[in-house]
């Protein structure tokens, strides 16, 4: 991971458009998102398995600042320390530079997708959780991933619950289990209930389906 850095330039960063990832080299990615937001992403295999871990939107960290966070991850691999404890202090955006954005529910999604979808066999399983997402549950796409709140859940729901009963389920459960890879990645609190949790929560806010 350590050889052919520095592939990318600060020129193709702004002028890249279509939706991909682009390798600096060293585990850092520019990556484009369906959605059109950009961002740095560090690659890294821990444990046998290959995880993403955010470092912020490309507005507000530039190149140079993410490959320096980079380095230090690449670093704290190799002294054994879990590269995600640096991101509490990484670098600070540049003087006159806004502070960076709190990490959205949407952006979560797309890296929590991007991180697991290896391990789907179906495309269209892969294409199905996105697009269900972005169909049924674009009211939270937006928010701040800290702020999910029942009451958003819910909100995306309620209007499909009975209409659309199946959708109605996988969207939750897709909800449920980005926001739970939130929590185990301690971008929510661990011991604060999952807002798409159903037994004993939701299964009491949302009518039966059972007609």
């Amino acid at each position: 991971m350590a050889h052919a850095l520095n592939k990318l330039t600060a020129r193709q960063v702004a002028s890249l458009k279509e939706p991909g990832r682009y390798a600096d080299g060293g585990g850092l990615y520019f990556r484009i998102t369906n959605a059109g937001s950009r961002s740095w992403v560090f690659m890294v295999t821990q444990g046998g398995k290959r995880a993403e871990i955010g470092l912020g939107r490309t507005i507000d960290r530039p190149l140079a600042a993410a490959r320096q966070l980079a380095q230090q991850m690449r670093e704290a691999i190799a002294d054994g320390i879990d590269p995600r404890t640096l991101l509490a202090d990484a670098i600070p955006a540049q003087p006159g530079e806004p502070a960076p954005a709190a990490l959205t529910f949407g952006e979560f999604a797309d890296q929590y997708i991007t991180s697991v979808e290896d391990g789907w066999k179906s495309p269209i399983h892969r294409q199905q959780w996105r697009s269900s997402l972005r169909d049924h549950a674009g009211a939270l796409l937006a928010k701040p991933l800290a702020d999910v709140s029942t009451d958003d859940v819910l909100e995306v729901l309620e209007p499909i619950w009975l209409t659309k009963a199946e959708t109605a389920k996988r969207v939750r459960g897709r909800i449920e289990k980005i926001l739970a890879a939130a929590m185990a990645r301690k971008l929510r609190p661990r011991d604060a209930i999952n807002p798409a949790a159903w037994r004993g929560h939701l299964q009491v806010l949302l009518p039966s389906q059972a007609r």
